[in-house]
């Protein structure tokens, strides 16, 4: 009797076996894929409930393309990699979702998640080949995004060929390339092409009513191949005081990025460290007694090897540093050090976001300046109740009342620095045109939060620096443009 039973037990399970080759013959295809990457810190390779989304508001073009043409028309996928800017982030991790905390360089986060995005492709141009794609990623996502569509330009991608790819949006792009004369030429397109200026790798880049440098280029460099065969498909929207997308070739920032773009280990990445820290971190802020909290984390001696590699990593970023100080400027480093916070402090301030740890490192550097750098405690601090009141909603947020708070933060921080200057005898450094370059990374470092989130934020469209295109935040602008795409496919399918 148990033996007809396992006979018809095994025949019963036949089928199944062949069930997952028969689904995939029968895969539903779409007239749409939409392929989407976050930015640094808000995805994760492998964890199954890392955020969908493309901000930190949580919106996603995918979801919003799904939503407006419904799921028979769209479909989505969002690339899980270690959205890491390098081994450190493990200690950077916050809340539930461990995102973006894997032990991988910026440059080894890139290439996964590139290969993912291509994967992806691949995948489903298999299965669908009538099927366009359209491309969008924010910041380091833009990245790999941008590095997918080049590796289908130069024909990388199997099965899929630049005709294939609808569309390539890219928010504040670190791989992007300078401006050059003339305006976009048009390749095989499925709606007008977007309104912009021509990009040396032929994207369509939209600075939003910014003044953007047309020799600055992605943090991360030039994209080393181009868009060739999807000229009109690439918009690139980039706020020319973004140093992500806009940064000077010579500065400091792009000898930092060249450290961060190492690509050394092939795989696989830590994933755990950084889970176990957030525990430790989190225990020892419930008050848990420190080798009890270690021991409930669960970290380990494997997670300890991890430690020389980031040791290495900050000394190589260190050496970077120096040896780029030392050879742009004759200012000794630790001045340069200084005047690089103090050009930093006011637009910190301006947007109420002096980080903890500035001022104890202003401190350190000018401990002569304590009275001042008490002043700059309580502005920070008024800074801080009025920016959270504005997001409670306790006061109105206005413009023009924004505006103004702002040019109040920054003028007076910017006086009490020109004093800080003097008092601490930096001028000479400070006025000295080989630290120009410096002075003007720094001041573009200390507004980076603002305007890396120019493209969607409310409440950016309409004051200096913002980024406006016809009176539309960028993402607005962005997703009507995506929308006539979208159409363009529907009524060539």
């Amino acid at each position: 009797m148990r033996r007809a039973a396992a006979l018809a037990l095994a025949a019963a399970l036949i089928p199944l076996a062949a069930a997952p080759e028969a689904e995939a013959l029968q895969l539903r295809c779409h007239p749409v894929h939409v392929v989407q990457a976050a930015g640094s810190g808000f995805s994760h390779s492998w964890h199954p409930v890392a955020r969908e989304s493309l901000f930190d508001d949580d919106s996603s073009p995918a979801d919003d393309l799904q939503v407006r043409f419904g799921a028979r028309t769209v479909s989505t996928f969002q690339v899980k990699y270690p959205a890491s800017l390098g081994r450190f982030s493990v200690f950077g991790t916050s809340g539930v979702v461990p995102e973006g905390t894997e032990a991988a360089t910026y440059g080894e986060s890139v290439r996964y998640g590139r290969d993912q995005a291509t994967l992806e492709m691949e995948t489903v141009a298999r299965h669908c080949p009538g099927t366009r794609f359209i491309l969008i990623g924010y910041s380091q996502g833009a990245h790999l995004i941008g590095d997918a569509a080049a590796f289908v330009s130069a024909d990388k991608v199997q099965g899929v060929r630049a005709d294939d790819i609808a569309a390539v949006l890219l928010f504040a792009d670190p791989a992007r390339a300078p401006l050059e004369p003339g305006a976009p030429k048009p390749a095989r397109l499925y709606a007008a092409p977007p309104k912009g200026l021509r990009g040396a790798n032929g994207e369509t880049v939209q600075p939003g009513g910014t003044a953007l440098d047309p020799t600055r280029v992605g943090m991360a460099g030039t994209r080393n191949l181009g868009f060739h065969g999807l000229e009109g498909k690439v918009l690139s929207l980039c706020n020319g005081a973004d140093m992500a997308c806009a940064t000077d070739p010579d500065s400091i920032i792009r000898t930092l990025a060249d450290v961060a773009m190492r690509d050394v280990v092939p795989g696989p990445f830590n994933a755990i460290t950084g889970i176990r820290i957030a525990r430790l971190q989190e225990l020892l802020g419930q008050g848990v007694p420190p080798r009890v909290a270690f021991e409930q984390s669960g970290l380990s001696l494997i997670d300890a090897t991890l430690a020389p590699q980031i040791i290495i990593e900050l000394a190589t970023a260190g050496s970077a540093l120096h040896h780029h100080a030392t050879t742009a400027s004759t200012t000794p480093v630790d001045q340069q050090v200084a005047i690089a916070l103090l050009a930093a402090l006011p637009e910190l301030a301006k947007e109420g976001v002096t980080w903890p740890w500035l001022l104890p490192a202003l401190n350190q550097l000018i401990p002569d300046a304590e009275l001042l750098l008490q002043v700059f405690r309580t502005i920070e601090a008024a800074e801080r109740i009025n920016w959270q009141l504005e997001r409670l909603g306790v006061i109105p947020h206005t413009p023009t009342g924004t505006e103004g708070r702002q040019a109040w933060a920054h003028a007076t921080v910017t006086a009490l620095c020109e004093r800080i200057i003097d008092a601490a005898g930096l001028r000479e450094a400070f006025d000295d045109p080989q630290n120009a370059n410096l002075i003007a990374s720094a001041r573009l470092a200390g507004d980076f939060g603002p305007r890396h989130m120019s493209y969607y934020k409310l409440g950016y469209t309409d004051i200096p620096g913002g980024f406006n295109v016809d009176g539309q935040t960028g993402y607005d602008y962005a997703m009507g443009w995506l929308d006539e795409v979208v159409r363009g496919v529907v009524a060539k399918q």
